[in-house]
């Protein structure tokens, strides 16, 4: 009796809600009844909706699809609706971080979203949404809205792959480690001479296309100008754990930025930097070369 009252507690919100999951695009109603969960080594949960049963190496089955990513917030922002400004969630809050659609696609800052904790590692389980994303095109507003839950078949943990950091820097985001697998470098970034990009990601390195992590922190050095006695250094994080793209500008004394140096298996950065109430990063780190 104990045991089956601490399951009713730790699901209350699937046993009491109960509410078959409602969908709308566009304000029009739609049928979505199946749905497939999955992870890629993280804690970003990514699920797909359908009208129709899926198999989980299904990519497409000819009816109507709903992506959705969603994930505990790292930082998010002050002001859901202005997107202005960030701060980091005093509880765990799981919120729609990416969705598309048909004709649609975006993201919702004041959406709820409970997962059974089954679900988080991509078993079956079941999910509860209430979320409305709109999107605008050619001066229309495209819209998806969901409420209520969903049974979802677990279609396991897909971790991604690439070239894992043997030694990662340690890294915090307003005030929270950040668990760092891969790193990248980039020369040139923006065409300039002596400007270089590092990114730190929480999923191993891969040169060319988006790994779309979890985190992503990249710091980007720009050319010293000549007879400055600093050097402008931007702070970039980014992910599906972050509701907006947040950077953080900071000047540094001229030769207090080490130069990269190349070595075997990349290039080695050897970073002591702190940017404000953002984030800091420390550590040496052998990066996958990635200029062309």
């Amino acid at each position: 009796m104990l045991r089956a009252a601490l399951v009713c507690s730790l699901f209350g919100f699937v046993a009491h809600a109960g509410r078959p999951l409602t969908a709308a695009i566009d304000g029009k109603p739609v049928r979505l009844t199946h749905a497939l969960a999955w992870t890629n080594g993280e804690r970003a949960v990514s699920l797909r909706l359908s009208e129709r049963a899926l198999g989980c190496d299904e990519l497409w089955n000819a009816g109507l699809l709903v992506e959705l990513v969603v994930a505990p917030m790292l930082i998010e922002p002050v002001d859901a609706q202005k997107r202005f400004g960030w701060s980091r969630p005093a509880t765990e809050t799981w919120r729609v971080t990416w969705a598309s659609w048909p004709h649609g696609a975006g993201a919702d800052p004041t959406s709820t979203v409970k997962l059974e904790p089954a679900v988080r590692r991509g078993a079956n389980g079941r999910v509860e949404l209430a979320t409305k994303v709109n999107f605008m095109t050619s001066n229309v507003v495209k819209s998806l809205e969901l409420s209520g839950a969903i049974a979802v078949k677990g279609c396991g943990d897909r971790p991604r792959a690439g070239l894992e950091l043997s030694k990662p820097p340690l890294v915090t985001v307003s005030g929270e480690p950040v668990q760092v697998r891969g790193a990248t470098f980039q020369r040139e970034f923006d065409g300039r001479p002596g400007s270089w990009a590092l990114t730190l990601s929480s999923v191993p390195a891969q040169c060319g296309g988006r790994q779309q992590p979890d985190v992503e922190v990249a710091i980007r050095a720009l050319p010293r100008r000549p007879k400055s006695p600093t050097q402008t250094v931007t702070l970039d994080v980014s992910g599906k754990r972050v509701g907006q793209q947040v950077a953080q500008q900071v000047l540094i004394d001229a030769g207090v930025l080490p130069t990269p140096r190349v070595v075997d298996g990349g290039v080695e950065v050897d970073l002591a930097l702190d940017f404000e109430a953002l984030g800091s990063v420390r550590g040496v780190v052998t990066a996958l070369d990635c200029s062309r």
